[in-house]
């Protein structure tokens, strides 16, 4: 809900009863609590991350190289949904960890491809094993509702 400043009260607009009967509709409501499902399991696996020292972005970068690579910084900033800006400093200090190097087949010097160094394929290894074992411990349903509606929705 949107605050008045001055008031500290929930906006009051006149099409609240409207959206408020939109969001209660199966297909949304289903959709609502699928997308609060992921964010909790995403926030789970943050935090386990963390405790390898491993962000999410970190993972998720590595994780892309491993699979597909070599990627140039344009397409990498594009799949990630990142400005260039910050997947260039991104990108540099993976390169300073000794994480990932230009690709040598790479079609220019000034816009390298990157992929993972030997270092980078080890320690994203390590992490995915770790990741992998810590998903399937995750409960995937832990919402009561959400099992309920999805039920309702597939019935």
């Amino acid at each position: 809900f949107k605050y008045h400043l001055r008031m500290g009260k929930p906006s009051t607009s006149k099409n609240k009863a409207k959206y408020e009967k939109l969001a209660s509709a199966q297909k949304i409501a289903l959709w609502r609590n699928l997308l609060m499902t992921v964010e909790e399991m995403k926030e789970i696996l943050e935090r386990k991350l963390a405790t390898k020292d491993c962000s999410y972005s970190r993972f998720r970068l590595l994780f892309i190289l491993y699979f597909d690579a070599p990627y140039s910084a344009a397409s990498l900033s594009a799949r990630l949904r990142v400005t260039r800006s910050n997947l260039s400093t991104f990108l540099k200090r993976l390169q300073e960890d000794g994480l990932i190097a230009h690709c040598p087949l790479s079609s220019s010097e000034k816009r390298p491809k990157f992929m993972l160094s030997e270092k980078g394929v080890k320690y994203i290894e390590e992490i995915m094993d770790f990741h992998f074992e810590n998903v399937k411990d995750l409960p995937l349903f832990s919402r009561p509702e959400l099992t309920r509606e999805l039920s309702e929705f597939l019935d």
